[in-house]
């Protein structure tokens, strides 16, 4: 599994994911089309699939209609792979990724004075650890910093513009 990676954080709610191709040593070999079976899930047991495909593509990107909320959603996904003559590979290990919404520093999904506080922290006085490390990025600078205190200020307290989405 190649992207996102294992235990990766990201904003986009709609990821791209991207698998290698599955080698004759994995399925017995024989010529033709690969079929990737993409799964998936809340859980990582995959006892409940959230999502599911079958293709011959290496790469899949979650349309529109299927976003994932932002609001600290965990997700785990695995593909499996059947060569033309019908054998069918293990799952792969299930890769975790984790949605965050930027400015929500706790997780709690209200962007509020305790955010703020976080943020002062880690901005000023190197506290908070951040995973993801730009999970306090309000304004696309791509990186954070005394001018993201001042945007979520003008969210917190004066009802300014939500964070943006550099994605």
């Amino acid at each position: 599994l190649l992207s996102p990676p294992d235990q990766s954080y990201g904003a986009d709610v709609t990821p791209a994911f991207t698998w290698g191709s599955v080698t004759a040593r994995t399925l017995a070999a024989s010529a033709g089309v690969m079929l990737y079976h993409w799964e998936l899930s809340f859980d990582s047991t995959f006892g409940s699939i959230r999502d599911s495909l079958t293709t011959s593509s290496q790469t899949y990107q979650l349309p529109a209609n299927r976003a994932l909320s932002t609001c600290s959603t965990v997700v785990f996904w695995r593909v499996s792979a059947t060569d033309p003559a019908g054998n069918e590979s293990l799952p792969s290990a299930a890769a975790r990724h984790e949605l965050f919404a930027y400015g929500d520093m706790n997780g709690d999904c209200v962007i509020d004075a305790v955010d703020l506080s976080l943020l002062i922290d880690f901005v000023f006085f190197a506290g908070a650890t951040m995973p993801p490390p730009d999970r306090g990025e309000m304004n696309c600078t791509l990186g954070v910093d005394a001018t993201d205190l001042a945007y979520m200020i003008d969210l917190v307290y004066f009802g300014g513009p939500a964070a943006c989405n550099p994605n």
